[in-house]
């Protein structure tokens, strides 16, 4: 097992550490932070554009809430309409873009879930969603796909509420060429009011186990 800590609060990662080993769940070589690892998540960004998998979008914040907008009154989902990557388009000067993945609109994007069977996802529900922000920050459907690839990751459990994250780390794999993890989707726990636990809502920590 590959050990990759996102936390921002150090007393929480050790915690998260100290629990795991109490599991008897043995990390192989060095925790790694994501947010040390920005460098190389910008670079992939920067491999794809350049190899035209990716694009610079331009677009405000009030242009794109007027198109999804549009996409709600029209009933349809949302999907970028590729305005900034479109023939003869002029970058303006003065606005520094966030940099979006370019997505199949043809087909399907699916796998073999190890816990939910197969799941395809039409590709024209799949936006251009961005992988870079405009200051150069990578997204987390960018870093966790970079960062899983890097470790060597080989399998990938978590929530079902991370379903639909799935089809677009997929199209970052494939326009990278790389292999991806097998991936298991498990039911999510709730508590008596109806809400999944979560590390803010009513979780139990491990280490409240401890004996």
């Amino acid at each position: 097992m590959r050990g990759r800590v996102r936390s921002h609060d150090e007393e929480a990662a050790k915690a998260i550490i100290k629990g795991m080993e109490w599991l008897g769940v043995k990390h192989d070589g060095d925790i790694v932070r994501q947010s040390q690892n920005k460098v190389r998540h910008c670079a992939v960004a920067a491999d794809m554009l350049k190899n035209g998998k990716a694009f610079k979008c331009y677009c405000s914040k009030d242009e794109l809430e007027a198109m999804r907008a549009e996409a709600e009154k029209n009933k349809v989902p949302f999907r970028y309409p590729g305005i900034c990557c479109a023939p003869g388009f002029v970058a303006p000067v003065g606005i520094e873009p966030v940099v979006r993945i370019r997505t199949d609109q043809e087909g399907s994007t699916g796998w073999d879930d190890q816990v939910q069977g197969r799941i395809d996802f039409p590709n024209k529900d799949v936006d251009d969603f961005i992988i870079l922000r405009a200051d150069g920050s990578p997204t987390y459907l960018l870093a966790v796909v970079v960062d899983d690839h890097d470790m060597d990751i080989s399998h990938v459990i978590r929530g079902s509420d991370h379903i639909s994250n799935t089809p677009r780390q997929l199209q970052i794999y494939k326009a990278c060429s790389w292999a991806p993890p097998d991936f298991g989707h498990i039911p999510l726990i709730h508590g008596p009011d109806g809400q999944k636990l979560s590390k803010r809502h009513g979780a139990t920590g491990v280490e409240q186990y401890e004996v």
